[in-house]
């Protein structure tokens, strides 16, 4: 294992120890496609140090080492064809790669303000709005230690 820092090198441990113990128990099949997506709700915490209390470099290394690849797994099981493989970019856009980088992200879809253009918006594609509600935003806020996370701390709204 890389040099990392202690607290990271623990996320990562409990994050590979707890996607095994709990693989088999949470598994869901997605509206999208006959692959199994693992909804990994980890009872312990990822790591020692909450993420707001981190610093930059355990940031970045907490979310290169623990939170892609788990997210990687799960989109790649939701589509594997639209999401071959998980990188930075693939949520920070080309800002990633320089550390320059805001979210929400300008090249991610816009998403409607309004309840009837996200309505709107489930009829028309109403897999990968099951999938980013049910799956992807309360895993966010999981692994980033909030109580909720909002389509808008990754997408714009138009």
């Amino acid at each position: 294992m890389r040099n990392y820092s202690k607290s990271v090198r623990a996320a990562f441990i409990a994050g590979g120890l707890s996607l095994l113990l709990l693989s088999g128990s949470l598994i869901t099949t997605n509206a999208h496609s006959s692959l199994p997506v693992a909804l990994v709700h980890v009872t312990q915490a990822d790591s020692a140090v909450p993420y707001t209390a981190m610093g930059h470099t355990e940031k970045k290394e907490y979310m290169r080492d623990v939170l892609t690849p788990r997210f990687g797994q799960m989109f790649m099981a939701f589509d594997a064809k639209r999401f071959p493989q998980m990188k930075c970019v693939t949520c920070h856009g080309n800002g990633a790669r320089t550390s320059e980088f805001k979210m929400p992200d300008e090249k991610l879809p816009k998403l409607p303000k309004s309840d009837a253009g996200m309505k709107k918006l489930e009829v028309k594609i109403p897999a990968m709005v099951k999938f980013m509600r049910d799956s992807v935003a309360p895993l966010t806020a999981q692994m980033l230690g909030m109580k909720e996370y909002k389509c808008e701390g990754c997408h714009m709204l138009k």
